[in-house]
Protein backbone atom coordinates (compact mmCIF):
# COMPACT_ATOMS: atom_id res chain seq x y z
CA UNK A 1 0.00 0.00 0.00
CA UNK A 2 0.92 3.44 -1.22
CA UNK A 3 2.20 5.80 1.84
CA UNK A 4 0.74 9.27 1.84
CA UNK A 5 3.65 11.15 0.96
CA UNK A 6 3.60 9.05 -1.97
CA UNK A 7 0.22 9.26 -3.18
CA UNK A 8 0.87 12.95 -3.04
CA UNK A 9 3.83 13.16 -4.51
CA UNK A 10 2.80 10.44 -7.24
CA UNK A 11 -0.38 12.65 -7.89
CA UNK A 12 1.62 15.89 -7.97
CA UNK A 13 3.79 14.71 -10.74
CA UNK A 14 1.04 13.52 -13.27
CA UNK A 15 -0.99 16.94 -12.77
CA UNK A 16 2.22 19.18 -13.21
CA UNK A 17 2.66 17.18 -16.55
CA UNK A 18 -0.99 17.26 -17.30
CA UNK A 19 -1.93 20.99 -16.12
CA UNK A 20 1.80 22.24 -15.43
CA UNK A 21 2.63 23.93 -12.17
CA UNK A 22 0.66 27.01 -12.08
CA UNK A 23 -2.31 25.38 -13.68
CA UNK A 24 -2.68 22.82 -10.47
CA UNK A 25 -3.59 23.29 -7.09
CA UNK A 26 -2.74 22.26 -3.71
CA UNK A 27 -6.85 21.26 -3.15
CA UNK A 28 -6.40 19.49 -6.88
CA UNK A 29 -3.10 17.28 -5.51
CA UNK A 30 -5.27 16.94 -2.24
CA UNK A 31 -8.49 15.88 -3.70
CA UNK A 32 -6.71 13.60 -6.21
CA UNK A 33 -4.07 12.11 -4.22
CA UNK A 34 -7.38 11.08 -1.61
CA UNK A 35 -5.19 12.42 0.97
CA UNK A 36 -6.65 14.47 4.21
CA UNK A 37 -5.65 18.41 3.85
CA UNK A 38 -3.49 17.43 7.13
CA UNK A 39 -1.59 15.08 5.60
CA UNK A 40 -0.64 17.02 2.47
CA UNK A 41 0.73 19.81 5.18
CA UNK A 42 2.33 17.81 6.87
CA UNK A 43 4.83 16.82 4.19
CA UNK A 44 4.58 20.44 2.12
CA UNK A 45 4.10 23.51 4.05
CA UNK A 46 3.27 25.07 0.34
CA UNK A 47 2.86 24.68 -3.05
CA UNK A 48 6.89 25.46 -3.73
CA UNK A 49 8.22 22.64 -1.31
CA UNK A 50 6.19 20.06 -3.36
CA UNK A 51 7.49 21.52 -6.44
CA UNK A 52 10.84 21.10 -5.54
CA UNK A 53 10.61 17.47 -4.62
CA UNK A 54 8.96 17.56 -8.14
CA UNK A 55 12.08 18.44 -9.67
CA UNK A 56 14.00 16.85 -7.90
CA UNK A 57 12.27 13.48 -9.34
CA UNK A 58 12.41 15.05 -12.79
CA UNK A 59 16.30 15.70 -12.44
CA UNK A 60 16.69 11.93 -11.21
CA UNK A 61 15.24 11.07 -14.09
CA UNK A 62 17.45 12.97 -16.69
CA UNK A 63 20.30 11.82 -14.86
CA UNK A 64 19.24 8.58 -15.46
CA UNK A 65 18.37 8.11 -19.04
CA UNK A 66 21.95 10.23 -19.97
CA UNK A 67 23.70 7.44 -18.08
CA UNK A 68 22.39 5.18 -19.83
CA UNK A 69 22.68 6.94 -22.68
CA UNK A 70 26.18 7.22 -22.18
CA UNK A 71 26.87 3.53 -20.94
CA UNK A 72 26.08 2.76 -24.32
CA UNK A 73 28.46 4.88 -26.15
CA UNK A 74 31.95 3.76 -26.72
CA UNK A 75 33.43 7.48 -26.36
CA UNK A 76 32.77 11.00 -25.74
CA UNK A 77 32.50 12.00 -29.32
CA UNK A 78 30.21 9.15 -29.78
CA UNK A 79 28.12 10.29 -26.90
CA UNK A 80 28.42 14.06 -27.82
CA UNK A 81 28.61 14.26 -31.74
CA UNK A 82 28.98 18.09 -32.02
CA UNK A 83 31.52 20.33 -33.61
CA UNK A 84 33.21 22.66 -31.27
CA UNK A 85 34.69 24.78 -33.59
CA UNK A 86 31.94 27.15 -34.25
CA UNK A 87 32.23 28.18 -30.52
CA UNK A 88 35.75 30.17 -31.07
Amino acid sequence: MEKPKERILGTCVKLFYEKGYDSTSINQIIEESGTHKASFYRYYPDKASIGLDYLEIQGSGIRSLIQKLADKSESIDEFIPVSYTHLT
